[in-house]
């Protein structure tokens, strides 16, 4: 999954309009990034990547961008 086809299904996830998010995007701007989302992603990440997300990084991330990196990698989660 390419970093725009992530950054659609967070959208869908968080239920903000498609094209709303940007990589720059900072999580504690969404008001859908609650707990429920987090665990939201969590799946999704395992699902499309069969990756677990570790925690620590997670609670620390901070922008969409670093959602990426996470699920991604940071070479691959830039958007073109």
């Amino acid at each position: 999954m390419d970093p725009k086809t992530l950054i659609t299904e967070i959208e869908e996830l968080l239920e903000v309009d498609e094209g709303t998010l940007s990589p720059e995007t900072e999580l504690e701007s969404i008001p859908s990034w609650d707990s429920l989302a987090v665990i939201g992603y969590i799946a999704l990440v395992d699902r499309e990547f069969s990756i677990i997300v570790d925690n620590e990084k997670l609670t620390s991330a901070k922008t969409i961008q670093d959602l990426l990196d996470l699920a991604c990698g940071p070479a691959r989660a830039q958007v073109a």
